[in-house]
């Protein structure tokens, strides 16, 4: 059979929509990309949100997303919510689809993967599932029963799947005595070329920044994990020294009000650029118009932003242990700082801004390890040979 005339369902629980642009950019470029073989549907979902379902038409493909509540009780509860409202949507996606090829992008085991088994167990397709997040690992969480749970229930999601993909070698190590190996393998991630975007899109960054010497720029969602109160603080600590730089925070997120907060007593308001979350591809060229990207981020499994700024020629500084650790190598193509380490992350930032050339050439040797290991054109033929095999 033509590849074209297969099909293949997407599943996730990361995808743009219209409340986050940016939410699962990844996934969505592997799906465009994945439409020149085959055809293909998404089925996406996410918590916490009122319950309903938006069916959206693109040219190659649909998209079939559900929004459903989460439990205030207890969190694995919100498992009884994907029952009621995406498991019956997604059966009518199964049974009027019916895929050759189901692949599975998961942030959570609990409660997406679970609550999917019975139902895409009986289906016939062949299953892929690539593992993105490890909220739902028992050592995540601090309280016993909720460990007992995890612990119970992560063999069983993991049971049905063909072969389990893992975006960073770490996890896949570490899921070893849940997935046999010869059904894991370690893919990574991987991005498009730097999408053409009209200047006047970034001119509302680039003008914030065109006063300084040197500017730094984060990207991500505003979550307590990303550790942007660190790279602040570091901010703070760098400004009593270096008077002529900026930093620029680009995301949006339940995290935003308290950061503000921290910039406005620190005094850094007219240091410090507060943007909401923008799409891709503004986010994409606005890599340019810095020096550095830090992203002190302290539990990331793989961190797509790290990789787009590499691709743009900057010097990048993650987190040590982190999913970008071996993306990233220390002093060979980027830099990593100790996880919440304040004083480290301050030394290696201040090691790029007073090392401008060698710093230059990291960044030169980071884009040309992720353009010829991390790019899209690359990265599909892999995803096919899984599918197929």
């Amino acid at each position: 059979m033509d590849n074209k005339a297969k099909k293949l369902l997407i599943i996730t629980d990361m995808f743009p929509r219209p409340e986050n642009p940016t939410d699962g950019v990844f996934v969505l470029h592997q799906v465009q990309a994945l439409t020149e073989h085959y055809q293909v549907r998404v089925f996406s979902s996410w918590f916490p949100a009122k319950a309903k379902v938006q069916v959206r038409q693109q040219p190659e493909y649909d998209v079939v997303q559900v929004y459903y509540p989460q439990s205030r009780i207890f969190s694995p509860f919100t498992s009884y919510y994907y029952y009621k409202y995406a498991l019956p949507k997604l059966k009518e996606v199964l049974d009027s689809f019916d895929p050759d090829i189901i692949h599975v992008h998961d942030c959570r085991h609990i409660p997406e993967l679970l609550c999917m088994q019975d139902l895409l167990g009986k289906h016939p397709a062949r299953k892929i599932l690539t593992v993105h997040n490890i909220k739902t690992l028992p050592e995540r969480t601090e309280r016993p029963w909720l460990k007992s749970i995890y612990r119970n229930t992560l063999p069983k999601a993991y049971r049905i799947w063909d072969k389990v993909l893992f975006v960073n070698q770490r996890l896949l190590e570490r899921m070893r005595d849940i997935v046999p190996s010869h059904k894991s393998l370690y893919i990574g991630n991987a991005i498009i070329p730097t999408p053409e975007c009209p200047d006047e899109s970034i001119s509302h960054i680039r003008e914030k920044i065109k006063s300084k010497n040197f500017n730094i720029l984060s990207v991500g969602n505003l979550v307590n994990t990303k550790g942007f109160d660190i790279l602040i603080q570091a901010f703070a600590q760098l400004q009593s020294q270096y008077k002529d730089i900026s930093l620029t925070i680009i995301g949006s997120g339940k995290m935003r009000k308290k950061l503000t907060n921290q910039i406005i007593s620190l005094g850094l308001e007219e240091q410090i650029n507060m943007i909401p979350a923008q799409p891709n591809e503004i986010v994409r060229n606005c890599y340019k118009c810095f020096d550095l990207f830090a992203l002190p981020s302290y539990s990331e499994t793989f961190g797509i932003v790290y990789i787009e700024a590499m691709e743009a020629g900057l010097p990048v500084i993650g987190v040590r242990g982190q999913g970008i650790d071996g993306v990233v190598r220390d002093g060979v193509n980027g830099l990593l700082c100790e996880p919440r380490n304040v004083a480290d992350l301050v030394s290696k930032i201040r090691w790029v801004i007073n090392n401008r050339d060698a710093a230059t050439k990291l960044a030169c040797a980071g884009q040309i390890h992720v353009r010829e290991h991390f790019m899209m054109d690359k990265f599909i033929p892999k995803l096919i040979d899984i599918y197929e095999s």
